[in-house]
């Protein structure tokens, strides 16, 4: 139905009520009743013709809400442990998407947690870790370098006591993660050595 006749049919049927109910006062005015039973009818006309009006626009005036697609995201994680010695501080991490990061989180623990020894001097020992984990590629910064399973592992030596929440915080922020992110922080050895995983 056009705009139009609608509100025009919506005027005519207002001012009948209208008239019905104040414009004759030598009728006999009409009982509550019959006004409740012109407002009911008035009400059902007006609910047919707002029905009748929506589905008669033409389809290019309708909006059409897609679904929203869900975007598959290369997340990226980090595993790490860090050992606070006397002197100095540890931190090895192995950094790749998450999918990847799960599959060697048994491995790493493994090899850089449960098994890994220091010697008298705070030196960590990687004899039992296998020959086709070790790596010649090192840096200026890097004591060691790792793969497991095609993932680089990065050892690192700070001197001193590191601030370990800095660290952690810088770590979340490379794989774009914020303060409320949720991740994995496990204290032991009275503290100084902590495992990580991000996200959780």
């Amino acid at each position: 139905m056009k705009k139009p006749l609608f509100y025009l049919i919506m005027v005519i049927l207002t001012l009948l009520i209208g008239f019905l109910i104040f414009g004759n006062q030598e009728h006999q005015p009409l009982t509550e009743q019959e006004i409740q039973k012109l407002s009911q009818t008035f009400g059902d006309k007006f609910s047919e013709m707002r029905k009748s009006q929506q589905n008669d626009q033409p389809s290019s005036n309708k909006i059409n809400t897609p679904e929203p697609k869900v975007e598959t995201q290369n997340t990226q994680a980090i595993i790490g442990v860090i050992y606070k010695k006397q002197g100095s501080t540890w931190f090895i991490k192995a950094k790749d998407n998450q999918q990847r990061i799960n599959q060697i989180t048994e491995k790493f623990k493994q090899y850089f947690l449960t098994n890994l020894k220091f010697d008298d001097n705070q030196q960590p020992q990687f004899d039992h870790l296998p020959k086709d984990a070790k790596s010649g590629s090192k840096s200026s910064m890097r004591y060691a370098t790792f793969m497991i399973d095609g993932i680089e592992v990065s050892v690192i030596n700070l001197p001193g006591d590191q601030d370990t929440f800095s660290n952690v915080k810088r770590w979340m922020g490379q794989v774009g993660l914020n303060e409320k992110s949720p991740i994995s922080m496990q204290f032991l050895d009275d503290k100084s050595t902590i495992f990580v995983k991000m996200p959780k």
